[in-house]
């Protein structure tokens, strides 16, 4: 199991993937747009299929990515 936690703003996104043993094993920045959150799932995916994602709720801003999970149907807390 894998977990990416996602520190949300208006414009960007910063991840981090981290294992089970709390090891940080890939950080990325990003733009907040459904299209780049997507992409960047779907790579994560290929290597590493159980992932749940973590972000925090900042009114709006975390919707993009929730929006990209849900279309992966990966799980968002």
């Amino acid at each position: 199991m894998h977990y990416l936690g996602l520190d949300v703003s208006k414009d960007t996104i910063d991840a981090a993937l981290i294992n089970s043993s709390a090891i940080i094993v890939g950080r990325w920045k990003m733009q907040n747009a459904v299209s780049e959150i997507t992409a960047m799932l779907q790579r994560i995916l290929t290597k590493h299929p159980h992932l749940t994602l973590a972000a925090e709720s900042t009114g709006s801003y975390q919707l993009s990515a929730m929006e990209a999970a849900e279309s992966l149907g990966l799980c968002c807390k």
